[in-house]
C-alpha cells in the first residue's frame, strides 16, 4: 500500500516537473527547430541560429483569407535580409482528407507552406487562431515580435518595424550556436 502511494506520489512529482521544464524550456523566447512536410511533401526545415531573419507566417482556415494580403505588403521589404515561412494550422483535418488539403494548397499556393497536423509547432509559438499571425525571428533564433490580424496600413507600418528589427545583426558572441538539430527517418515527419 506505501509503495503504491509512493510510485503515485512520484509520477505526478515528475510530471509537474517535466510540465514546468517544458513551459522554462518556450519561456526563454527561442523558437523550437520545425521539421514538417509541406503541400509538395517535400520537407522543410526551419532551425536557428541561420544568416537572415525570418517572418513565419502561420494561420488557419479562417486566417488564410489575410494571408495573401499581407505576402503581397510585406515581401517587397523582405528581399536578402529576411526569409518568409508558411505554417498552416490543419489539425482536426482527419486522415482520410490529407491529400485533399494538400491538393487545394498546390493548387492556391507555389510556394511550400508547412502543413501542421498535429497542431505543435503552431502552439509552440503561441500562434492565435482565426487570424494571420506574424512572426518575426532574428537570426539568432529569438523571437523579435508578432503581428497578428488583417494587414492594414497600422499593422503594415507595425510589421515593417517589426522587419527592421528582426534583420538587425548580432555579434557572433550573441548567437547560441549550442543547440541541437533533431534527426529524422523516412520521408515524413510528424509531431
Amino acid at each position: 500500500m506505501n509503495y503504491t502511494l509512493l510510485s503515485c506520489f512520484s509520477a505526478l512529482l515528475f510530471a509537474s516537473y517535466a510540465h514546468a521544464e517544458g513551459n522554462l524550456r518556450f519561456a526563454t523566447n527561442a523558437p523550437p527547430v520545425v521539421v514538417l512536410c509541406d503541400q509538395y511533401d517535400a520537407i522543410q526545415k526551419l532551425a536557428f541560429p541561420g544568416t537572415n531573419a525570418v517572418l513565419l507566417i502561420i494561420a488557419d482556415h479562417k486566417g488564410s483569407r489575410q494571408v495573401a494580403d499581407w505576402v503581397r505588403a510585406i515581401q517587397p521589404f523582405c528581399q536578402g535580409q529576411t526569409a518568409i515561412y508558411g505554417l498552416a494550422d490543419v489539425r482536426g483535418v482527419p486522415t482520410a482528407f490529407h491529400s485533399r488539403i494538400r491538393d487545394a494548397f498546390q493548387f492556391d499556393c507555389k510556394y511550400p507552406v508547412m502543413l501542421d497536423w498535429a497542431g505543435k509547432c503552431c502552439d509552440q509559438f503561441g500562434y492565435q487562431p482565426g487570424v494571420a499571425n506574424l512572426v518575426f525571428i532574428r537570426a539568432d533564433g529569438t523571437i523579435s515580435s508578432r503581428v497578428t490580424g488583417a494587414a492594414s496600413e497600422n499593422s503594415l507600418a507595425k510589421a515593417r518595424a517589426c522587419l527592421a528589427a528582426a534583420a538587425e545583426k548580432k555579434t557572433s558572441r550573441e548567437i547560441d550556436t549550442r543547440r541541437k538539430e533533431p534527426t529524422y527517418e523516412g520521408e515524413r515527419v510528424s509531431f
